[in-house]
C-alpha cells in the first residue's frame, strides 16, 4: 500500500515537471525562462497563460537578431501584436543589452516599427543619437521618425545631422522631422530643402558660367565638327559576333569570261525561175 501511494507521488511529480523539461529541451525557452515559469504553473503542473508569453516573448526577443530576414520579421510582427505591452519587456532587454550592439540596434528598429505605440521609450531611445555606432544612429534616427510627435524632444539632435557630410545621415535626418510633423520639424524640414534647392542652383549657374565640370554643356557646333562615325571592328562587337564575322568570306573575283563570236548567217539558196 505504501509502495503505491510512493509511486503515485513520484508519477504526479514528474507530470507536473514534464512540462518544463519539455519546453527547456526543446528550446522554446531559456533555463532562466523555465525557472521562472516553474512558479507561475497551475496546481495541475501545466504552464500558466502568464508563463507561456512570457516564453514567448523571450524566445522572440532573441529573433530579433536572428541572423535569417523571416525569422526577425516573424518576431517583429509578434511584438507588434502586442502593441503597447511590448514597450516593457523591449525597454528591459535593451537595458540589460546596452552593450551589445546587435541587440541594441534590433531593438531600436522594433521600436520604430511600433510607431506612435512607443512614445513611453523616446527618452531612452534619443540617448542613442550620441552612440558611437553609425548603424544604431541611423537606426535611432529613422525610428524616432517613425514614432511621431512624441520625438519632438529630439529635434534639435536629430537636425544637427542635416549638416553632416554623409548623405545617407541627411536624408534620414530629414525623412524624421516630416515624420515628427510637428510645427518645429517641419518649419527646420523647410527651411533645409529651401537652402538646398538654393545651393543647387547656384552651383548650377557656376557651372554654366564656367564651362567647368561634368555637366557643362560644350558647344553644340564644336561638337557637331569633331562628330566621328568609327568603323566597328569586329573585336568591339558583344559576345560572339566578333568570331562570326571574322569567318565570313572575302567575296571572290569576278570569272574572265572568253568574248562570244557573233553568229555568222550561213547563205540561203535561191531556186531558180523556170522559163
Amino acid at each position: 500500500m505504501a509502495s503505491t501511494k510512493l509511486s503515485h507521488s513520484l508519477t504526479r511529480k514528474f507530470l507536473k515537471a514534464l512540462p518544463l523539461f519539455v519546453a527547456l529541451l526543446s528550446g522554446v525557452a531559456h533555463a532562466e525562462d523555465i525557472i521562472d515559469a516553474k512558479r507561475k504553473t497551475t496546481t495541475k503542473g501545466a504552464f500558466s497563460e502568464e508563463a507561456m508569453r512570457d516564453m514567448r516573448t523571450g524566445q522572440h526577443l532573441d529573433g530579433l537578431t536572428s541572423s535569417h530576414y523571416q525569422v526577425v520579421e516573424y518576431s517583429v510582427f509578434y511584438f507588434e501584436g502586442l502593441g503597447k505591452d511590448a514597450i516593457p519587456p523591449l525597454m528591459e532587454y535593451l537595458k540589460d543589452n546596452g552593450d551589445n550592439d546587435k541587440k541594441v540596434s534590433a531593438v531600436i528598429y522594433t521600436f520604430g516599427r511600433l510607431g506612435e505605440k512607443s512614445s513611453r521609450a523616446v527618452p531612452v531611445i534619443m540617448h542613442y543619437l550620441k552612440s558611437e555606432n553609425i548603424e544604431i544612429r541611423k537606426t535611432t534616427i529613422a525610428a524616432l521618425g517613425k514614432i511621431g510627435k512624441a520625438s519632438e524632444p529630439a529635434v534639435p539632435e536629430i537636425a544637427r545631422y542635416l549638416e553632416s557630410d554623409d548623405e545617407w545621415f541627411r536624408t534620414l535626418a530629414l525623412r524624421a522631422l516630416k515624420g515628427i510633423k510637428t510645427p518645429q520639424s517641419l518649419s527646420i524640414a523647410r527651411q533645409y530643402e529651401k537652402k538646398r534647392t538654393l545651393d543647387e542652383k547656384r552651383k548650377a549657374d557656376e557651372i554654366m558660367k564656367n564651362g567647368k565640370g561634368d555637366d557643362a554643356k560644350p558647344d553644340a557646333a564644336a561638337t557637331a565638327a569633331k562628330v566621328e562615325v568609327p568603323a566597328v571592328a569586329p573585336a568591339e562587337m558583344p559576345g560572339g559576333a566578333a568570331k562570326e564575322v571574322s569567318k565570313i568570306p572575302e567575296p571572290a573575283a569576278a570569272a574572265s569570261v572568253p568574248p562570244v563570236a557573233a553568229p555568222v548567217a550561213e547563205p540561203v539558196a535561191v531556186p531558180a525561175e523556170s522559163k
